[in-house]
């Protein structure tokens, strides 16, 4: 495969080119930092609910309506 070969695309009204190397180098940067963030914004959610009677976000979403309504009006 040759990275080198340049690719054309459109974005907006806009004209690019740029070898596939560089454009697939790009996207793997993209695709890390989508992944890290989304880890953690994972991590520092969890951290959120440690220190109050609301349920961990793995549970938050499984248990019941009820459950949920009385573990928000107990930390109230």
């Amino acid at each position: 495969m040759d990275f080198n070969k340049p690719v054309k695309f459109k974005i907006g009204s806009e004209d690019w080119e740029m070898p596939l190397g560089t454009l697939l180098l790009l996207i793997a940067i993209a695709l890390l930092l989508m992944i890290g963030g989304a880890y953690m914004g994972f991590k520092f959610g969890e951290r959120q609910f440690q220190s109050s009677n609301i349920p961990q976000p793995s549970l938050f979403f499984l248990a019941e309506p009820n459950v949920f309504i009385h573990a928000l009006k107990s930390s109230l």
